[in-house]
């Protein structure tokens, strides 16, 4: 299940349209006054947008909570796959791979790895966690879904499940059409999210980033308007 909590610690980012070359200029932008970026019309799309949600349970599977969680999560999963703009999800429950699509095919999602934060007092190696993965048509489209019917219900009873998050307990970045996502990728998006804030790798609804950021070997160009 989606479980999404704000937090105002991470800074302000932006995107930038990417089919034609970018120079920084010493006056404008001196902080990338070496980056020179060239974008070719052979660059990918990125044409859908990674969404990647993590929690963790006070308690262990045993106790009553998890029924509870499970129950919602039921509507949750009804919901998601009417949502409009839903592409594709699965989730890393309990240990274990569960694929939201009529494609059962979990090994393309990767191997369960859950995100490691540094920088923590709490200690989550060990308690139970939910690591959840869906891909969406566009940022527009997963924050409808995240705040509206048993999804927004669920939001308002995330207390009832999970500890208070010292990490950011969502995180998205654009992908395009070729691009499948694993949860090692989600989990390195949360952690760097986490350690660096908001940007074109890993963002938040806070601070998004365009779906044409240029990124090239040296710097992030992050030059034009918030989306």
């Amino acid at each position: 299940m989606f479980s999404i909590q704000h937090n105002a610690r991470y800074p302000v980012g932006s995107g930038k349209s990417a089919v034609r070359s970018i120079e920084s200029s010493r006056s404008e932008q001196p902080h990338f006054e070496a980056c020179l970026t060239r974008i070719s019309l052979e660059d990918p799309i990125m044409s859908k947008l990674a969404f990647t949600t993590f929690s963790v349970f006070p308690e262990p599977k045993e106790h009553p909570s998890h029924a509870t969680f499970w129950e919602q999560g039921l509507l949750v999963f009804s919901q998601l796959k009417s949502s409009s703009g839903f592409k594709d999800a699965a989730a890393f429950l309990d240990d274990r791979i569960v694929v939201m699509s009529s494609e059962k095919n979990r090994s393309r999602w990767g191997e369960g790895v859950n995100p490691k934060f540094v920088g923590t007092s709490l200690d989550i190696s060990g308690l139970p966690s939910a690591l959840t993965l869906s891909i969406w048509e566009s940022i527009e489209a997963v924050k409808s879904f995240t705040y509206s019917g048993a999804h927004d219900t669920a939001l308002h009873r995330r207390k009832e499940w999970f500890v208070s998050p010292q990490w950011p307990n969502y995180a998205m970045w654009w992908i395009d059409d070729e691009t499948q996502p694993t949860f090692a990728a989600a989990s390195e998006r949360l952690e760097t999210l986490h350690t660096q804030g908001s940007t074109s790798f890993a963002f938040d609804f806070k601070r998004p980033f365009s779906r044409d950021v240029v990124i090239d070997d040296t710097a992030e160009v992050k030059k034009g308007r918030l989306v």
